[in-house]
């Protein structure tokens, strides 16, 4: 695990691919149904979901409510059409956030709001902001499966350079 550390620090990009396959581990080691495992490696799963959170655009996770965004693993099937998210307390995936029309994009950043109430995420394809709502009822605890969600709203972003090449604006 500590090479994984490593790797996230020196070259986070290096994981794009990885991602989902790195927090799937994190999660199998954390179980609570074993808990020799789960007590040697809480700490430094932790550690490393938290620094994926901090250091990767294309996964944010919220210390207080400890929600995981993290876009669907490349090899799954429909994977550029859904972003999933975790519960990282006890690894439960909560919600599957698809794309409106089933497009294939790339998830580049997320991020949650303060209150995990929404999560934005930017593609470049389209470059477009899209806004879904993950705000967790108290019936959620029940669902036998993550609820599917579209986007609650697109903000499509055109982007204009300056005379000088550098900067720009995003127009909504």
């Amino acid at each position: 695990f500590t090479s994984i550390l490593s790797l996230i620090n020196a070259h986070p990009w290096s994981l794009f691919g990885a991602t989902h396959q790195v927090v799937s581990a994190c999660f199998a080691c954390m179980d609570p149904a074993n808990p020799a495992m789960r007590k040697s490696y809480l700490h430094i799963g932790m550690t490393i979901i938290c620094e994926m959170g901090q250091k990767l655009p294309f996964i944010d996770l919220n210390a207080a409510s400890m929600l995981i965004c993290i876009p669907a693993a490349p090899v799954e099937k429909n994977a550029s059409r859904r972003i999933h998210v975790f519960n990282a307390k006890s690894a439960d995936l909560v919600q599957e956030l698809q794309f409106e029309n089933n497009r294939h994009v790339t998830a580049i950043a997320l991020k949650i709001s303060p209150e995990s109430e929404l999560l934005a995420c930017f593609t470049v394809e389209d470059s477009c902001i899209r806004v879904w709502s993950i705000k967790q009822s108290w019936t959620s605890a029940f669902r036998m499966s993550p609820r599917v969600n579209l986007p609650v709203k697109c903000i499509q972003c055109h982007f204009t350079l300056d005379k000088e090449g550098g900067g720009g604006e995003a127009e909504e």
